[in-house]
């Protein structure tokens, strides 16, 4: 293990300590199937050359289904003399954004926020940085009997529906004892 700045970071199979700096995506925001590309420094700060292999993860903070914390979606081994730096860019697709959904039977792109996140391993990350993504899939649901109430108003097109009509119905049959609909 080595120190560089305030940050503990681990060394590279080739002795050498490597610096992470400036991430930056091209965007705050993507829709549909923009893309957002990712860029960042990487500098071999020891006295020996080196190799080393960046990885991007993300994190979905918003996904309506359970999902990794940490999702690898890319990585790129770069080799290093010392004080050399390069510049590590990665492309993110709306398929990077996607996961299947069992209920739906295919791939989905939720709109929500994203975090990228960069380091040399899932256990070592260097930066971080979120984004927001806007989906333009058009995604249907199906509600029977069992479909729950938080399952009705985490989707947009059906929220409205339970503040307009289930809930006023709700406070109606509570008042009267009577059922709204006979």
């Amino acid at each position: 293990l080595g120190l560089v700045g305030s940050e503990m970071c681990i060394r590279d199979r080739s002795y050498t300590t490597f610096d992470y700096s400036d991430l930056s995506l091209s965007k705050s925001g993507i829709s549909g199937d923009e893309e957002l590309i990712v860029q960042l420094k990487v500098k071999n700060i020891g006295d020996k050359f080196g190799k080393e292999v960046v990885q991007l993860y993300l994190t979905d903070k918003e996904s309506k289904l359970k999902r990794p914390t940490k999702e690898l979606k890319g990585f790129k081994k770069i080799a290093l003399q010392p004080g050399e730096q390069k510049e590590v860019s990665f492309t993110l697709t709306m398929e990077d954004l996607s996961y299947f959904d069992p209920g739906y039977k295919k791939w989905i792109a939720e709109s929500g926020k994203f975090k990228v996140l960069i380091g040399s391993s899932s256990r070592d990350i260097r930066l971080k940085e979120e984004f927001d993504y806007a989906s333009q899939q058009m995604v249907f649901t199906a509600f029977d009997v069992n479909t729950t109430i938080r399952e009705w108003i985490s989707y947009p097109e059906t929220r409205k529906l339970v503040s307009e009509v289930v809930l006023p119905a709700f406070k109606l049959m509570m008042n009267t004892g009577d059922t709204p609909i006979e």
